[in-house]
């Protein structure tokens, strides 16, 4: 087998930057570690595992030009998971290297033929790898010709993202692959470790830490300051009364068998019930395809439920006696709100609480019985009555004193402040620029996602680039982000980093924390509330990190792959001709259709600010998403009213309820909406809904074309 690179270039005993033919001089500062894991990773499928600020940029790029050198007639696709990240490599990398190597930016912005065509003037890609999948299942380019792929992010390397699909062509098409995945966290566990392994079929784990021999002399280490909170006593009053009404939904799950009996039930479990309960639409449906099974990334044995015993319970063949499906959703719903109500009165701030109270409200006023019976319910009202007197969050005033002494000390000091939430962000804008005194100058912004909200306008990313360069240049001094900038973003170095609330992740933890310590050393506050999901979530995240420090540094347990047999020719793409592609692209869509190959710009959106679906921030506010159908419809009927057209709907109120009902517990099936009549009549007789009203507000659905009625199933095509 090839061997890609035998030893460093630069012949120095001590040489201060890394020269090499296919990168430009005197820019690569000579680092010893970086050195050493290119060399190995450029042989054999490598895990590089390093925390933010050690360079796992530069490892990467040292890799693939040692790549290049040896197999020049070879391509190099470098993925990352968003289009910011992605945009950053290729301007870090273009600084780097040679004008000679001609690098590629591939975006929806390149039609599917320039995309193939410029395979065969550029020798690095630089890709989000949802563009790469779907170019691949569309038949327009193989991997065969590549010489190293590199996965930015790894970790992200699971179940059906688009990391799995591309490794996995790229091992079955190419003679002599080559991976090269660079995280700060391969997963919390020996099970997410040994999958992504599998994935990616890596032969070698490398890992570094701040402790380590090689590493120590290029960094400044990072001092952890905890600062625990106490909750005043209207709080800790209204969290007792909240707790018990979720006691209340718990035994009932208990009492029914619905849930495992244990101590204690999070919000995310509760969504994970919701989930199962859809599902079991699909699982038991006796017209459920294998491509519906492969639609919901189910296998033959139902492996990604939750709670597998209950497809027994809901089975009609097995159980005389089915449950009330409508029920359970009902207190898995209401569970889900007083947790997150919860959560936002104890580690956010009491405005977001009644904020969200109000969005709640505003959901009842559109006739949701349900909630309405939850609002008026004593536990919210009698919390409600408890809190008049609070104003803000206790954190607020020891955040304030933390920045008044970052400042004190050193006045051109720069600060991150991390929070969760958006609105959060927001009043801690006003908080911060509110307070900045003469001995104390706090010039703060808001640092968040390209997503728009309701009321409140994302950052596309020449605003993003252009505020980062704003706090590079000490423009303003505090930036307060969202979970935006923890991954991969070129935001500089600062003095201190401060998390506002603690995250579960220990990903998160680390990239959070690596903002800080790179040229001297840093700081990094954690505000810890009592009694409240901050104490939970930062022992679990530091005690996941230890777990996987502690199998990187003894990985006898890690199931890395065999020595892969790779053929001794090495990779080299050949040429295509571009009448060739076009030719090709004509069959495509011929046989598939356009939207086989269709842009896929909305596609690439949609993963780059999707929330991560593992728990702690899948629900900012459950109730956007479940009236947002019913508002575009209600809007198109006004649209249609004032020109003169019938309207969609018979009653406002009837349509609204059953369009956020059946986003409730119904479930998805390819672009359509499918919701079991049988669990509908269920939920409008569980919420005193008139019947009558419902099946004329379906009929006249039916007729204006805006439902289907099929095998008991209502279904709905969501309006784009």
């Amino acid at each position: 087998m090839a061997n890609f690179m035998k030893s460093p270039h630069s012949l120095d005993k001590n040489p201060k930057f890394y020269s090499h033919p296919l990168l430009k001089k005197d820019l690569i500062e000579w680092r010893d570690y970086q050195v050493e894991i290119s060399k190995i990773a450029s042989n054999q499928n490598t895990l590089v595992v390093l925390p933010t600020a050690l360079g796992k940029t530069i490892v990467a790029l040292l890799t693939l030009v040692n790549i290049l050198e040896k197999a020049p007639k070879s391509k190099i696709i470098m993925l990352a998971p968003t289009r910011p990240l992605v945009l950053q490599h290729y301007d870090v990398f273009q600084k780097f290297l040679k004008p000679e190597i001609k690098c590629c930016l591939f975006s929806s912005n390149l039609s599917p033929i320039k995309r193939t065509f410029a395979l065969n003037g550029n020798q690095i890609f630089f890709s989000t790898p949802q563009i790469i999948q779907n170019d691949l299942k569309a038949g327009l380019y193989s991997l065969e010709g590549i010489g190293q792929i590199i996965f930015d992010e790894t970790h992200k390397a699971r179940k059906k993202y688009a990391y799995t699909f591309v490794a996995n062509q790229y091992l079955e098409q190419n003679l002599h692959p080559l991976i090269l995945g660079i995280t700060a966290s391969p997963g919390k566990d020996l099970f997410r470790i040994n999958e992504l392994c599998e994935t990616l079929q890596i032969e070698q784990i490398i890992f570094r830490d701040f402790d380590s021999p090689d590493v120590k002399k290029y960094t400044f280490g990072i001092n952890s300051i905890f600062k625990k909170i106490e909750l005043p006593n209207e709080i800790l009053k209204a969290l007792l009364i909240l707790d018990t009404a979720v006691h209340k939904i718990r035994d009932f799950m208990f009492s029914h068998e619905i849930l495992p009996k244990r101590n204690f039930i999070s919000k995310f479990q509760f969504i994970q019930l919701i989930q199962d309960l859809k599902l079991m639409d699909t699982l038991l449906d006796p017209y459920t395809t294998d491509e519906d099974l492969e639609r919901y990334g189910l296998t033959s044995n139902y492996g990604r439920m939750n709670f597998p015993h209950l497809l027994d319970m809901f089975d009609k063949k097995k159980n005389d006696k089915i449950p009330n499906k409508s029920r359970i959703l009902n207190q898995a719903i209401n569970g889900i709100y007083l947790e997150h109500l919860k959560e936002l009165l104890t580690t956010q701030d009491i405005r977001m609480f009644r904020n969200y109270l109000q969005k709640l409200e505003e959901r009842a006023l559109e006739g949701n019985k349900r909630i309405k019976r939850l609002l008026n319910s004593k536990y919210i009202l009698g919390a409600q009555n408890l809190l008049n007197p609070i104003k803000k969050s206790p954190k607020i005033p020891v955040l304030l004193e933390i920045l008044k002494n970052e400042f004190l000390e050193n006045p051109n000091a720069k600060i991150i402040i991390f929070t969760q939430y958006r609105e959060m962000a927001k009043f801690l804008i006003k908080e911060l620029n509110d307070f900045s005194t003469n001995s104390c100058q706090i010039r703060a912004k808001r640092f968040v996602g390209q997503a728009t909200k309701a009321n409140d306008k994302g950052l596309n990313q020449k605003d993003q680039k252009s505020m980062i360069t704003d706090f590079s240049t000490n423009q303003f001094n505090v930036l307060v982000a969202t979970s935006v900038a923890e991954e991969g973003l070129d935001i500089p170095s600062v003095n201190s980093v401060v998390f506002y609330e603690s995250i579960p992740s220990e990903i998160r933890l680390i990239q959070r924390r690596g903002r800080t310590g790179r040229h001297q050393i840093g700081k990094c506050y954690f505000l810890v509330q009592s009694n409240s999901l901050d104490e939970i979530y930062s022992f679990v995240s530091h005690r996941r990190e230890e777990k996987m420090h502690e199998l990187l540094k003894h990985p006898k347990y890690i199931n890395t792959v065999p020595k892969i047999k790779r053929s001794d020719k090495l990779p080299e793409y050949k040429f295509k001709k571009l009448e060739h592609i076009k030719e090709n692209y004509r069959k495509i869509k011929e046989n598939h259709g356009v939207n086989s190959v269709k842009k896929i710009e909305t596609l690439i959106s949609q993963n780059s600010d999707k929330k991560k679906s593992s728990g702690y921030e899948l629900i900012q506010d459950i109730t956007e998403n479940l009236t947002l159908e019913s508002k575009k419809r209600i809007e198109l009927s006004k649209s249609n009213k004032t020109k003169g057209k019938e309207k969609l709907f018979l009653t406002k109120k009837t349509f609204t309820w059953l369009i956020s009902t059946m986003g409730c517990i119904g479930s998805i099936r390819g672009t359509k909406l499918y919701c079991d009549l049988d669990d509908l009549y269920l939920a409008a007789k569980e919420e005193e809904m008139d019947i009558i009203k419902i099946e004329k507000e379906i009929q006249n659905g039916i007729t204006k074309k805006m439902f289907e009625k099929t095998n008991n199933f209502l279904i709905s095509t969501p309006i784009s």
